[in-house]
């Protein structure tokens, strides 16, 4: 099964620059984003559960912390190492210099790495067990997040408002190409909708 299943194509996207009325970079860039957060709630719906990343990339990260592991303890035992060349005459001082300058460089790096993947892991598999009605309110506020960053406009949940009306028409054009996206209006109102608009301003 595909990792990518929504995809605006070239008609689609026209229909997308209909629907916002322009077709600058803007909202080239705003279609961008609304394909991304459209396909990580299609992983998150299919996911049921697990660790909430598609397969290659959730074995890429593993291989990842394991090769950052392996590189950390041989930089750390690499000064004994270097050592023992500088007694056997096989290394100056000013290399020895040299190199544990740069192993200092990157030990920290690799650790931030191995941090920042573990940070991730943890965030897709509590979000692997969200619910459905909690994944569609994350995409809802998703897209607001688009909408305000790309095309510099001021999200409300006003029901007439011209961003309600906006992620109505996302939200058909997407159950256009995706069966499961069908009922992603279902319950969508502007008090559902205020308070994760409110928090998307809040870390925005």
């Amino acid at each position: 099964m595909s990792e990518h299943p929504y995809v605006i194509g070239p008609d689609m996207r026209e229909a997308y620059f209909a629907l916002i009325g322009r077709n600058d970079t803007s909202a080239y860039g705003f279609t961008e984003d609304v394909e991304a957060c459209v396909n990580a709630w299609c992983l998150a719906m299919r996911s049921g559960g697990g660790d909430g990343l598609p397969k290659d990339v959730g074995k890429d990260l593993v291989d990842t912390v394991r090769v950052a592991a392996e590189l950390r303890s041989l930089l750390y035992r690499l000064p004994q190492d270097i050592k023992l060349l500088i007694d056997l005459q096989l290394l100056s001082e000013g290399s020895y210099r040299r190199l544990n300058t740069d192993m200092g460089a990157l030990v920290d790096p690799l650790e931030d790495l191995v941090a920042a993947i573990s940070e991730v892991r943890q965030r897709a598999e509590r979000e692997a067990h969200l619910d459905a009605t909690q994944l569609q309110d994350k995409l809802y506020a998703a897209i607001g997040s688009a909408y305000r960053n790309r095309l510099n406009r001021k999200p409300t949940a006003d029901e007439h408002g011209h961003f309600m009306q906006t992620l109505h028409g996302v939200l058909a054009l997407v159950a256009r190409s995706l069966p499961e996206a069908a009922s992603l209006a279902v319950g969508l109102s502007a008090q559902r909708l205020a308070p994760l608009l409110d928090r998307g301003r809040a870390t925005a």
